[in-house]
């Protein structure tokens, strides 16, 4: 039903510099949810990380991301945490992503653009250069289940996947709703483009992520 050809002829000319904007606001939202989860789980860490959210530049161009995720990751895993170790934390946070990112990708491709065409992730032998995008804050989703969940635990249990596919189900904040991460899923994308091609930002919000609200 979308005229792809024409949504991706456009997407290849949104503006540099406004893309960069929106990462920025990206990289804000995404560390000041890692705060929330941090503050949530009773961390004084949190703070420092509300304080490296408020100072993030143009771009992110001092990588405050960087910063904030390793305060971050050590605190709800331990010191001796690292995204490059193979683990069982890693393998489960991985399996989380990797749900998140089908489900965008789709979302992405029915509303008639490119998932290889990113914003700031430009990697050429990356096909979802724009979900990895769009992701970023809504990997906290993830990483607060896996918290709760395995940081004790081993991976290998089916039951343990299961859940971490039910995160779909799981109610957040999004806009002045609260709604599964489906449909704000749907929703975010939406408001995305609508951002980035028409400069309307009226329909494009973060998700706030603290806690996750199991379906009753």
């Amino acid at each position: 039903a979308y005229n792809t050809s024409k949504k991706v002829r456009q997407q290849v000319e949104w503006d540099e510099d406004y893309k960069k904007y929106v990462w920025t606001l990206l990289i804000q939202q995404k560390i000041m949810n890692q705060a929330n989860v941090l503050h949530k789980a009773g961390f004084t860490e949190a703070e420092k990380l509300y304080d490296y959210a408020q100072n993030v530049i143009f771009f992110d161009q001092t990588n405050r991301e960087g910063h904030a995720a390793k305060v971050y990751f050590n605190r709800l895993f331990g010191k001796n945490f690292s995204r490059e170790y193979e683990c069982d934390i890693n393998s489960a946070l991985d399996y989380g992503y990797a749900i998140l990112l089908s489900v965008f990708n789709r979302e992405i491709v029915l509303n008639g653009y490119i998932t290889q065409l990113g914003i700031k992730h430009i990697n050429e032998y990356n096909q979802f250069n724009l979900v990895d995008d769009l992701m970023e804050p809504f990997r906290q989703i993830v990483d607060v289940w896996v918290y709760d969940n395995l940081r004790d635990q081993e991976f290998l249990k089916y039951e343990y996947r299961l859940g971490l596919t039910d995160l779909l189900n799981a109610k957040i904040k999004y806009g002045k709703e609260t709604c599964s991460v489906t449909v704000a899923m749907d929703k975010y994308v939406k408001g995305f483009i609508k951002y980035i091609s028409e400069k309307d930002s009226s329909k494009f919000h973060c998700p706030v992520v603290s806690s996750i609200e199991r379906r009753k």
